[in-house]
């Protein structure tokens, strides 16, 4: 029978708030691994410590436009996200190294959650393009699922986020613009991710285009991470860009 062998791509962090992550491995691996048939991840462990209750009920909503700068609720966990002209995104200064960036809703334990939002058009140069993912039921000392914005690829793609800043992508649930017509350079897109249980799915303009099946995480915290482009004559190519965030809580 054949499985999923997820890749593991080890972020290398030479000390300090910051850390360079070496984006053409991560490329080569990407793009030269078979895809396989199966979507489901290796099971994760769950936690040693009790998992804790959402302070959200069944059929409310968070949502925060940023308009007015970001909900309190976001918390930094390394590096420098924030605002900028009405986006939270990443105001570290720019620099020509790569460098990471995570902030965390907390006091949020989340189930079954749809998570709405919108991404600004997201320009890339070469081996210099950023990053960006939605973070989706992370637990500290356990790390969480990732939808991850891919603009080497012009597409999207589940993964796992461990503590220790390692990334586990799923091969096979990389989908690109030409598959689902959707183009991360042209236009700003609306995406959703449903999770209910293990299994995640995920929407652009209201279309179907991926979805994963990764047990281990039943709850968790909703969190932005960005991976900055070395590229920096442009606003446009140094960061991800988030208009606005909804999270829906499901049966």
């Amino acid at each position: 029978m054949t499985r999923e062998v997820p890749i593991v791509i080890p972020l290398i962090i030479p000390g300090g708030a910051t850390s360079t992550t070496i984006i053409e491995e991560r490329v080569v691996e990407i793009t030269t691994t078979p895809l396989p048939v199966s979507d489901t991840a290796t099971p994760i462990p769950p936690p040693e410590t009790p998992t804790q209750e959402s302070v959200l009920s069944t059929g409310s909503t968070f949502t925060d436009d940023f308009e007015l700068g970001p909900d309190p609720a976001w918390e930094i966990q390394y590096g420098e996200p924030g605002m900028a002209n009405g986006k939270y995104t990443v105001i570290a200064p720019f620099e020509n190294i790569k460098t990471e960036h995570f902030s965390l809703l907390r006091e949020n334990y989340l189930g079954n959650i749809a998570v709405t939002f919108e991404l600004s058009i997201f320009k890339g140069y070469g081996s210099n393009k950023g990053f960006g993912a939605m973070i989706l039921h992370y637990q500290e000392g356990v790390g969480g699922v990732s939808f991850i914005i891919h603009p080497e690829r012009d597409g999207v793609q589940f993964g796992i986020l461990n503590p220790d800043r390692e990334w586990t992508l799923l091969p096979s649930s990389l989908v690109d613009h030409g598959d689902s017509g959707f183009d991360l350079d042209e236009r700003a897109h609306e995406s959703r991710i449903e999770v209910i249980g293990d299994t995640y799915i995920a929407y652009i303009n209201n279309e179907r285009v991926t979805s994963a099946t990764i047990p281990g995480y039943e709850s968790g915290q909703i969190g932005l991470w960005f991976l900055t482009s070395s590229y920096f004559d442009d606003p446009d190519y140094y960061a991800a860009r988030f208009e606005y965030i909804t999270i829906e809580i499901l049966p």
